[in-house]
């Protein structure tokens, strides 16, 4: 019986995480990266997987939004070599980092763009995965990114994401405009 990534894992994890705690991101980044490939290339995905995610959103936490998203574009990577398809632990990984890169910077529409082209690829819609998208148009909403954020919910093709588009073109008309032209926003995209 192969071993569980998390146990597997682990003795990266814990040569890892201690650096991030201890204030040397970089050394962190180089070693999970280090450990990741040696695990992808000997097949050991899910392992790969599990170090990248944890170190990516550990950095990511603490402010180390490059180094973060290198890991997270590796595991968009792996994912990639693994084939992984879409589904709720891939998908959550990935939500999670997108939340923890903030706003500030191009870090995460970089992990945006990549993910939603992967979900595109290995999920069963040409668009991206229609949760993902979702998940990144009500974010980018919440922020204020309107013209952004209705890019994702149009593409999310989903219940909800039609009542959070509908919502975020009533704020957005409330900050000026003409109702007719947001109402010709979300039938023609």
């Amino acid at each position: 019986m192969a071993p569980t990534p998390a146990a597997s894992s682990s003795r990266a994890l814990n040569a890892i995480i201690p650096l991030i705690a201890s204030g040397q991101p970089y050394e962190a980044h180089q070693k999970a990266r280090t450990f990741a490939s040696r695990y992808q290339k000997s097949g050991q995905y899910d392992t790969a997987i599990d170090v990248l995610f944890q170190s990516a959103r550990e950095l990511l936490k603490v402010g180390q939004q490059g180094s973060g998203t290198d890991l997270t574009s590796f595991l968009l990577d792996v994912y990639e070599n693994k084939s992984e398809l879409v589904n709720d632990d891939s998908r959550g990984r990935l939500t999670q980092l997108i939340a923890l890169a903030g706003s500030s910077g191009s870090w995460r529409k970089t992990i945006i763009d990549k993910a939603i082209a992967w979900s595109a690829k290995h999920g069963p819609c040409p668009a991206g995965d229609p949760s993902l998208q979702h998940y990144v148009g009500e974010l980018l909403y919440k922020e204020g990114f309107f013209d952004t954020a209705e890019i994702h919910l149009l593409a999310a093709g989903k219940r909800d994401s039609a009542r959070v588009l509908a919502q975020m073109y009533i704020e957005w008309l409330s900050a000026g405009g003409t109702p007719g032209a947001f109402a010709l926003r979300g039938t023609i995209p």
